[in-house]
């Protein structure tokens, strides 16, 4: 997914709505989730929707709340997106987090036209909040514009403190902070509230241009093990003048409840969209991991687990290595021993290792090997010793040989 895309209303006129049965809701839905601008477009029964934008990717959002019937659930959607069928996400009854509808990846760049159909029996409700998409390559004016800037941005940056899952920098660590720099008229902060850390509000505060700090408090669960509550806007700046900004924030707690965020929404945004590449992470191709195993729960550090276990593998494959060099240097010393009591009965070939040695410099004798006896003392060509050579013995009387130095 683009680090930078579009957020558009429900409200906004480029969606066009068939069917009389639409309506407009006020208010928080889906329990604690953002409904951006505070209201969304609902249905009970058919009826359908459509728009137009300019970019190469594209998901919608609502809230859940389907009804489950012996035949399925009630309502029922599909997506098309240039008449071309669009992956959508299963209904659900849960209304405790926000929906993602229907997603369309990396289209070409160019004008594309969205579909969606509502199909009810009039049991449960359809609710439509916004769509997100990723825009052509270029300058994108600020005005108007709404920047969802998600956390893999290189705008974002994070201390030692923080930790990521698969879509979401979290932290309980006292002091951890983040800066962020940006550019529009208002910021507002969206992550989750992990179901798996009840109890015990905490706080951070934030800096706008080194200004005055202000301080927000992160209401955590009331029971254990609670529903993740997903895209929660924590915090949301008070209007700013439009152009460059800086926000720097601190979590205050004390490994309570965490603080988290997703993306930021920059309104009046200005930047340069650039283009998306199959190679962009994805949530949805990621498995998703326990918020609980990626923060401290009692002041330890992931990091020094790490770092003692690379330490180890190291020492570990030290040790191996040494011990193959001592064996090698062991097995060439003894090879050394045995070249240097091997005796060379023929002077131009080494019985030891099988190679032709230099020949002597003096002149060569013929020895005649009368029966039962010796030739006289030959010099040895390499050392210069004195060497004997023995009569080789006949196949009937074999005798074993004599040991070394005994000559």
């Amino acid at each position: 997914m683009s680090a930078q895309r579009i957020v558009v209303d429900d409200n906004d006129p480029i969606i066009q709505y068939s069917g009389f049965a639409w309506s407009k809701t006020s208010g928080v839905e889906g329990g604690g989730s953002l409904i951006f601008e505070g209201s969304q477009h609902t249905i009970k029964g058919n009826g359908s929707f459509s728009f137009t934008f300019n970019g190469t990717s594209v998901d919608l959002y609502g809230t859940g709340g389907q009804i489950a019937l012996s035949g399925g659930y009630d309502p029922l959607w599909t997506c098309t997106i240039d008449n071309q069928h669009m992956a959508g996400r299963t209904p659900t009854n849960d209304t405790s987090e926000y929906w993602p509808l229907c997603s369309s990846n990396l289209v070409s760049e160019g004008t594309h036209t969205v579909t969606l159909n509502v199909t009810g029996q009039g049991n449960g409700a359809f609710f439509f909040d916004r769509f997100v998409y990723t825009p052509n390559s270029g300058p994108i004016n600020g005005s108007g514009n709404t920047m969802w800037l998600g956390i893999n941005n290189s705008a974002f940056h994070f201390d030692d403190n923080w930790s990521m899952t698969s879509d979401l920098q979290i932290s309980n660590k006292p002091g951890a902070s983040v800066s962020l720099d940006f550019t529009g008229a208002e910021l507002s902060w969206i992550g989750d509230i992990p179901g798996d850390f009840p109890g015990n509000a905490s706080s951070c505060t934030y800096v706008i241009d080194g200004g005055d700090p202000v301080t927000v408090t992160l209401d955590g669960h009331t029971s254990p093990n609670a529903t993740t509550v997903k895209d929660h806007a924590f915090f949301t700046t008070s209007r700013l003048s439009a152009g460059a900004h800086s926000i720097n924030v601190t979590y205050n707690g004390n490994y309570d409840t965490p603080l988290t965020v997703s993306y930021v929404l920059v309104t009046n945004a200005t930047f340069t969209a650039v283009p998306e590449s199959s190679t962009s992470v994805s949530s949805s191709a990621q498995s998703p991991t326990s918020s609980s195993n990626n923060v401290a729960s009692s002041g330890s550090h992931p990091i020094g687990a790490i770092a003692g276990g690379a330490v180890g593998g190291v020492f570990i494959l030290t040790l191996v290595v040494v011990f193959i060099l001592y064996l090698r240097r062991r097995k060439g010393t003894k090879g050394q021993d045995a070249d240097d009591k091997a005796v060379t009965p023929f002077p131009a070939v080494s019985i030891a290792r099988g190679e032709n040695v230099p020949k002597s410099t003096t002149t060569a004798t013929t020895h005649v090997f009368p029966d039962g006896g010796q030739t006289p003392p030959v010099t040895s060509a390499s050392t210069g010793a004195s060497l004997e050579v023995h009569k080789p013995p006949n196949r009937s009387d074999v005798e074993a040989p004599p040991p070394y130095g005994s000559h």
